[in-house]
């Protein structure tokens, strides 16, 4: 899981690095992308914490309660899983936003977003 959880926030500053390289296309120029963007954006910054709450604390809850029931393990690894994939997307969205045209000052704040969500996510043995 560390290395999952590493793998993830070593990708954020390769979608920098891949957004300096590329810099904005002109496939993704379309009205109302920067609306869209940010919408999207919110809905998952949004979907990740009502996961986290109804979802992951109760898989984290039964782990503590039944540490070596394998179901319980499973369901929380998953959880996690899913959990750092939402973190990920809010980051590949600010990679679409300065792709979209926007400069790297605009697109900040969903790099920035998606680097705390997943340090939220910082793998350590459930207690």
């Amino acid at each position: 899981m560390r290395f999952l959880w590493a793998s993830f926030c070593v990708s954020i500053p390769l979608y920098i690095y891949a957004g300096r390289l590329v810099g904005a296309s002109g496939s993704l120029r379309f009205p109302n992308a920067e609306k869209i963007l940010v919408v999207l954006g919110a809905l998952s910054l949004l979907s990740f914490f009502w996961f986290w709450k109804k979802q992951y604390l109760p898989a984290l809850d039964d782990l503590r309660n039944q540490p070596e029931n394998i179901r319980a393990i499973q369901r929380w690894r998953t959880y996690w899983t899913i959990l750092a994939c939402v973190a990920n997307s809010v980051a590949v969205l600010g990679l679409i936003f300065w792709m979209a045209g926007k400069t790297l000052q605009q697109s900040l704040p969903f790099f920035v977003a998606g680097f705390l969500l997943l340090l939220l996510l910082w793998p350590r043995t459930p207690r």
